[in-house]
């Protein structure tokens, strides 16, 4: 079994998708468009406009973690009641993440050591999306 992320986008999927994958060191395993599938998807229906350049699915992995997603070909709303939380094996690696994820970000709780975790922040991203950047501690 796996339990995985999926993430909506107001068309800018691909974007934030290559924002991740640097600010996470990861890599795109897989990405298809909606011109891409096989009977056109939302892209062939009257009035979807061109969204055939748009991301139907994308899959980003790193240490056996998946991060997937895909553009909203209908209407968008915005996260929320949940946050991506990327856990770093140290707090330097917790530190250069939220350093990333912050450019262009709404910075809600710097990182910093808590009572809990030597590195702990939470931001918004520049896509909007709600994250959490943590430390492992050790078992």
């Amino acid at each position: 079994m796996s339990l995985n992320t999926y993430l909506f986008f107001d068309g800018n999927c691909r974007e934030a998708f290559d924002f991740y994958k640097d600010c996470l060191k990861a890599e795109i395993v897989f990405s298809l468009t909606f011109g891409d599938t096989p009977d056109g998807g939302p892209a062939s229906e009257e009035g979807a406009g061109d969204i055939s350049q748009k991301i139907a699915h994308i899959c980003l992995e790193k240490d056996g973690f998946q991060l997937m997603a895909s553009d909203e070909p209908g209407t968008y709303e915005r996260p929320q009641g949940f946050r991506v939380c990327f856990n770093g094996k140290t707090p330097e690696e917790a530190k250069q993440v939220f350093g990333a994820l912050s450019k262009g970000a709404e910075v809600t709780m710097p990182i910093g050591e808590t009572f809990f975790s030597p590195a702990f922040g939470m931001l918004r991203d520049k896509f909007g999306i709600p994250w959490i950047v943590n430390t492992q501690t050790p078992e």
